[in-house]
């Protein structure tokens, strides 16, 4: 026979699922449609990893997050000098000396990308606005994204179709070693809003099965 203290718990268990799970639920159901869709399109991402191959021969191996900059960011996650040195290790990961491309934070703007990069005369500026105190992982996926863009031209790589050219980005950031980082910050996430709800959000041009897929492709 069941005691009555437990009983009790159940119920309260019972009741918070309902009166609070529900918004959860509430907020999954009406998530943007293509919030967790991404691209799914299989034979654009098979095409991309086919330029990859044809240009660097063969996957980069697996990028390891200095744990050096993982505690500076935990500390400060808003912390341009954490997120430049991860962008010189992305960069000297790749092979690449990223002397001519600097990193500068700014705050979410509507209408605005969260990654984008700029010419500047003989240098290059990589361009941040989003909410560094909610993901840092997202943070991290889009530099990762930015620097890929980068380096793609840098190699001679880019695709005239603008979709092609972002699915080939976000593949590369994979075939260049950085899975983890991409899955962990592609991944949908509840992020709160002014009037206090919460609301899915995610970034990237493929979701995180299209990347697993492109990482069992390129192992």
């Amino acid at each position: 026979m069941i005691h009555s203290p437990l009983i009790t718990l159940l119920i309260g268990i019972l009741l918070f699922l309902i009166f609070v799970g529900r918004h959860y639920i509430k907020d999954f159901i009406h998530a943007p449609k293509g919030s967790f869709d991404g691209i799914s399109d299989r034979e654009m991402i098979d095409k991309a990893v086919g330029v990859l191959n044809e240009r660097f021969g063969k996957p980069f191996r697996s990028y390891v997050f200095p744990a050096d900059i993982a505690d500076i960011l935990k500390r400060e996650p808003d912390s341009e000098y954490a997120l430049n040195i991860f962008l010189q290790s992305v960069a000297a990961h790749c092979g690449y000396d990223r002397k001519s491309l600097m990193l500068r934070l700014y705050g979410e703007e509507k209408g605005m990308p969260p990654g984008r990069i700029q010419k500047l005369g003989s240098s290059y500026l990589m361009e941040l606005h989003m909410d560094y105190e909610e993901n840092t992982a997202c943070v991290l996926s889009v530099v990762v994204h930015e620097f890929c863009h980068f380096f793609l031209s840098e190699s001679g790589i880019e695709l005239v179709n603008t979709l092609e050219n972002e699915v080939l980005t976000d593949t590369a950031a994979v075939y260049f070693g950085f899975y983890e980082i991409m899955r962990e910050g592609y991944k949908p996430n509840l992020r709160s809003v002014s009037d206090g709800k919460n609301q899915w959000h995610r970034v990237g041009y493929l979701n995180v099965d299209n990347i697993d897929y492109v990482h069992r492709t390129v192992l």
